[in-house]
């Protein structure tokens, strides 16, 4: 589960971390997002609460604007370079986690802070990479934060009979039982040759309109990160699998992959989205060389390659235990 940590200096950007948090919890929820103002009950102890969020989240935006690096106190000093400011606690303790995604926020025309411009403790912050919200691009740059956070993108393979990329008319996605359809930004990924559509986790409709032929509609559950789906255009292929115990008898496997030469899975995550009536697995593909990767609750694993040609379905039988 996601949750979020906005550090910020008030000062500095106390509107945009306004604006910030209520896109967070329109994606996430209130529970899954913390900052000061809004989640520190009135009488709390400040410190402990801010060490409690920090330990619970996994994802830290830090937003630096023009004065991130140079308030300074009623002293004169710098706060950032003071061991006792919190906001430099907080990006410490980002740092700090493994599990913590790290992310800087630029705005208000903020460049990136050199690594010689930062505390030693914060020197890390400088090779993360940044994202930029400008004033004028704000709703678009904020949403687009927000799926940096997830990591979660769908890459459909359109592809026709030549195993060419599809241009098609349009790509939908639309979460389940919802009735209103928004077309999703997308464009061709270099490394996957697929369409990237940038996504919140959940399960989705895909509705694609190919320039020529009726729609095709695809159900697909997309968790963080990559997430690979297979849409045959005027060409239809299928590894069918059949996974069974050593006694012949159809099993529901802990792990099911379908990976293509570079890796990308194409089995999709929820297994009742591909089964068909006699128990087996029918999983669409594009035409070429894949692994078939079953795993137990064990995580012991049987594998099998298999090329598949245009309009074929090539059975796959995998014994488990």
């Amino acid at each position: 589960m996601t949750r979020v940590f906005i550090s910020y200096r008030r000062s500095d950007t106390e509107y945009i971390a306004a604006m910030l948090h209520y896109a967070c919890v329109a994606a996430f929820d209130e529970e899954s997002v913390f900052k000061d103002t809004e989640s520190i009950a009135s009488g709390a102890d400040f410190t402990r609460s801010i060490q409690s969020y920090v330990d619970k989240c996994n994802a830290m935006l830090v937003l630096i604007g023009n004065e991130w690096l140079s308030t300074k106190d009623s002293a004169g000093e710098r706060r950032l370079f003071k061991e006792d400011d919190w906001v430099r606690k907080e990006v410490e303790a980002g740092l700090a986690s493994d599990e913590m995604q790290v992310i800087p926020v630029l705005v208000q025309g903020a460049v990136m802070p050199s690594a010689d411009e930062l505390p030693p403790s914060l020197k890390e912050l400088a090779k993360r990479n940044a994202v930029t919200v400008r004033a004028a691009e704000l709703g678009e740059d904020l949403e687009e934060l927000v799926h940096s956070i997830h990591r979660t993108y769908v890459h459909v393979h359109l592809k026709d009979r030549d195993g060419k990329t599809v241009d098609p008319d349009g790509i939908y996605l639309f979460p389940r039982n919802d009735l209103v359809h928004e077309e999703h930004g997308r464009h061709i990924d270099k490394d996957t040759g697929a369409y990237k559509i940038s996504v919140n986790p959940g399960e989705y409709e895909l509705v694609v309109y190919p320039p020529k032929g009726e729609s095709i509609a695809r159900t697909i559950k997309a968790e963080s990160g990559d997430n690979h789906m297979a849409v045959g255009v005027g060409v239809s292929s299928h590894v069918l699998l059949e996974v069974q115990n050593r006694a012949g008898e159809p099993i529901e496997p802990a792990g099911m992959f379908v990976l293509d030469q570079d890796e990308r899975d194409f089995a999709p995550l929820d297994h009742d989205d591909c089964r068909t009536g006699d128990g087996t697995f029918e999983i669409e593909v594009i035409p070429g060389s894949y692994t078939v990767v079953v795993k137990d609750e064990d995580d012991n694993e049987i594998r099998q390659e298999v090329v598949v040609a245009a309009d074929e379905g090539v059975p796959v039988r995998l014994v488990l235990g």
